[in-house]
């Protein structure tokens, strides 16, 4: 019986102090705690970007209802995304970033020659794989998309 009790004493213990500490977090750091650590991207300078496929819905989504009609990126749209995205790990990417059944996808140029392929997320998840096979995993958190049919100013979120 003691040892049920002490379990249980500890149990409350652990609770109290995870609540103290959520209560400290400052109002910024309550989004942090949920967001992948980022790293800076660092690419060269981007001569040239193509899409190739737009609005375009997963295979893994194909028997969910609903079209990607609305996720229609421009070329602005996709270098402004290159430019201001942030590096993060395969395992966060995979694990911790939402997926999004709409993407976009198409090829990149750098000006050293370099090239490769880029894919972005409606939930703001992206890749460069290059042709040298090394991959970029991808987040913009701050990224707002102005494509054809979305109003000015929207985010995909």
């Amino acid at each position: 019986m003691a040892l049920i009790s002490t379990s249980s004493k500890i149990i409350g213990l652990l609770a109290a102090l995870s609540l103290t500490t959520l209560l400290r977090a400052s109002p910024n750091d309550s989004l942090s705690a949920f967001e992948p650590k980022t790293f800076p991207l660092k690419l060269p300078a981007i001569k040239s970007v193509e899409i190739d496929r737009n609005g375009m819905k997963a295979t893994a989504a194909k028997d969910a209802p609903g079209n990607c009609d609305h996720f229609l990126l421009t070329k602005r749209d996709v270098l402004r995304y290159l430019k201001r995205a942030r590096q993060v790990s395969r395992q966060d990417y995979l694990h911790e970033l939402d997926w999004a059944p709409c993407y976009a996808a198409g090829k990149v140029v750098f000006a050293n020659g370099v090239s490769g392929t880029w894919g972005i997320q409606e939930y703001l998840a992206g890749t460069i794989l290059l042709n040298s096979g090394k991959e970029f995993f991808l987040y913009c958190p701050d990224c707002r998309f102005e494509g054809p049919t979305l109003p000015p100013g929207s985010g995909a979120r």
